[in-house]
């Protein structure tokens, strides 16, 4: 199955994805939401793609990235170094 990183947009946190979260898991899919460092003023792209890659560890597959809209054009094409 495949691995989905769940990355929430401004004003959020992860748990916006808690109805999501159970139903990918429930279908036997591994799932991560980390919560971005929103409240940090200098976090860029780098703070965003580590907290990510942090959270999806050393998974071996390219994960599906999955992100709302303020994340989307920082998560797009993936942060370096997570194979997406």
């Amino acid at each position: 199955m495949a691995t989905f990183a769940l990355v929430h947009g401004a004003w959020h946190d992860s748990s916006c994805w808690d109805l999501v979260v159970p139903l990918l898991e429930r279908a036997g899919h591994r799932v991560v939401a980390p919560d971005l460092p929103g409240d940090a003023p200098d976090a860029g792209y780098e703070e965003y793609a580590e907290v990510v890659l942090d959270a999806l560890g050393d998974d071996p597959e390219p994960p599906v990235l999955v992100g709302q809209p303020r994340t989307l054009s920082r998560s797009s094409p993936g942060p370096a170094g997570c194979g997406c």
